[in-house]
């Protein structure tokens, strides 16, 4: 019973998960395809590098893939190196958002 409870919540948390198609009517653009400013997240063997090529401040925030924050920073222009452990993460960059496995 506590199996096909898991399951359904699982199945109700996904399809809430998932956008709605849009109509004719109302055309959208897909997040992937939105305006960001220059910023290249790059998972690399232990962590993460996050280069960001505008002057600006952005802010960081890393998830664990249950969805605890594990790090969350202002970062400014060039190179910044998160130290993470083995796992996967999503990384987010103010509205820029990736998932990574770190070995």
């Amino acid at each position: 019973m506590k199996r096909t409870a898991a399951i359904v919540i699982t199945l109700l948390c996904l399809a809430a998960a998932v956008p709605a198609v849009a109509g004719a009517d109302s055309p959208q653009q897909p997040v992937a395809e939105m305006p960001v400013a220059d910023i290249e997240i790059t998972p690399r063997s232990g962590g993460v590098d996050i280069t960001v090529a505008d002057g600006a401040q952005h802010r960081l925030t890393v998830f664990a893939i249950t969805g605890q924050v594990v790090r969350q920073m202002q970062i400014g222009p060039g190179t910044t190196a998160v130290d993470l452990a083995p796992g996967c993460y999503i990384v987010r960059v103010d509205r820029l958002s990736r998932r990574i496995n770190i070995h």
